[in-house]
């Protein structure tokens, strides 16, 4: 399966597995587990690039992640600015 697709599988049977929504940390640690894996894997093209994942969490908190090829995720600090 496609990464992208696999990721919303991924995100869909945690919704219906927790009966939540899942949270920002939830996809980029899922994220960075895929990157791993096809990274290791043998035959297929590996992950050569981060990914800076960005969202809401439930309760409203913006949250924003980077994942590695290697499969580590970090949390950024958020701000923003409004006029």
């Amino acid at each position: 399966m496609r990464p992208r697709p696999q990721l919303r599988v991924d995100c869909l049977s945690h919704r219906l597995t927790v009966d939540d929504a899942p949270t920002v940390k939830y996809i980029a640690r899922q994220a960075g587990q895929m990157q791993q894996k096809y990274t290791q894997r043998g035959g297929v093209r590996p992950y050569g690039i981060s990914t800076v994942i960005g969202g809401m969490d439930p309760d409203g908190t913006p949250q924003l992640y980077c994942t590695d090829p290697s499969g580590i995720y970090a949390a950024w600090k958020v701000r923003h600015c409004m006029r």
